[in-house]
């Protein structure tokens, strides 16, 4: 019978500093045989973080839900004669409330609302004036029919 024959015995890789069993240094393919890139090392494992954060969201204002009230009342009260100022600062508190939103229609109202408003103002407070002016005259001179720098004055206090 024949003698078993033993496992050879499992080879260490060589170091590149260390000469090989065979004596020399152990040899290495010229540049650009062989095996080409970096060596394959296995991947890293995976495992879960800390929980991601949500992604950054963009401040968006509440929808109101009376959107168009303000501005429709400040309209309103601007077109009556006598309370536009309360229509001009209400159309303003309207555009203001409506600020960074996208509702237009509001904001024409309040728009609209204001120049109307400043129109009577004026309208207002010239009539007003001459209203004052006339009354004084009146004061001044007395009941009746007076001609003053060209302008007839008819009083009857």
């Amino acid at each position: 019978m024949s003698t078993p024959v033993p496992p050879p015995e499992p080879q260490q890789p060589n170091h590149p500093d260390q000469p090989s069993s065979s004596g020399g240094f152990p040899s290495y393919p010229a540049p650009g045989e062989g095996t080409t890139g970096a060596p394959q090392y296995p991947a890293a494992p995976s495992y879960q973080g800390a929980p991601q954060a949500p992604a950054y969201q963009p401040y968006a204002p509440a929808p109101s839900t009376g959107s168009k009230t303000l501005a429709i009342i400040a309209l309103v009260l601007s077109v009556i004669g006598c309370t536009s100022l309360i229509g001009i600062v209400l159309g303003v508190v309207a555009l203001v409330k409506k600020r960074g939103t996208s509702d237009t229609a509001s904001k024409v109202m309040a728009w609209i609302a204001i120049a109307v408003g400043a129109i009577w103002l004026v309208i207002g407070s010239v009539v007003g004036l001459s209203l004052f002016h006339v009354y004084e005259t009146c004061q001044e001179y007395g009941n009746g029919t007076h001609y003053i720098d060209g302008v007839e004055y008819t009083c009857n206090i």
